[in-house]
């Protein structure tokens, strides 16, 4: 698998387009980093290349990065099959095709934020070349980004076998 998760418009669809053409990986996307641009020190949105769209199997938003941009789920359904929009601490939607998937947060002690999306996709990717299965993967992912929002940088990071005790353990945040 390969995942593209630009921070601030540093990757060009060109980029994008040949990874496509040469690897038959999955190839997911961050949208965070192709919606927003730094100017003078400070990030403002930046138009969206729906383009991009076409060339990745699944995208991953927040509400945070999709805010201000005008920019809707149901536009980038039009273009990609599915769309991962979490939301913090009130969970996930996963959208496959014409179906959606609702996925809890897990209760954790939020230290810092920081690297949430980037590890909720690494769980979900992970999970989902293992089983194919959207729920699943939207349930490691968020248990994953559950550990990751509880240490400052990469201290709150657990192995596999701490994050399917806390998914087997159950403990969610209300949902939307």
């Amino acid at each position: 698998a390969i995942h593209i998760g630009p921070v601030i418009d540093e990757i060009d669809i060109d980029l994008v387009k040949f990874l496509r053409k040469n690897s038959s990986a999955l190839i997911t996307a961050d949208i965070q980093g192709f919606v927003r641009r730094a100017v003078k020190g400070k990030v403002l949105p930046k138009k969206f290349d729906f383009d991009v769209l076409k060339y990745v199997d699944a995208v991953h938003c927040s509400e945070d990065d999709l805010a201000g941009t005008g920019i809707k789920v149901g536009n980038i359904a039009e273009k990609c099959k599915c769309i991962i929009l979490t939301n913090s601490h009130k969970g996930s939607l996963i959208f496959l095709e014409n179906k959606s998937v609702q996925v809890p947060a897990f209760k954790n002690k939020t230290v810092d934020i920081t690297g949430a999306g980037d590890t909720y996709m690494a769980g979900f990717i992970k999970k989902f070349l293992q089983s194919n299965d959207v729920k699943e993967s939207g349930l490691f992912g968020a248990a994953t980004a559950s550990f990751c929002v509880e240490g400052l940088g990469i201290s709150g990071l657990k192995d596999e076998k701490h994050v399917n005790g806390r998914i087997k353990k159950g403990e969610t945040t209300p949902s939307h």
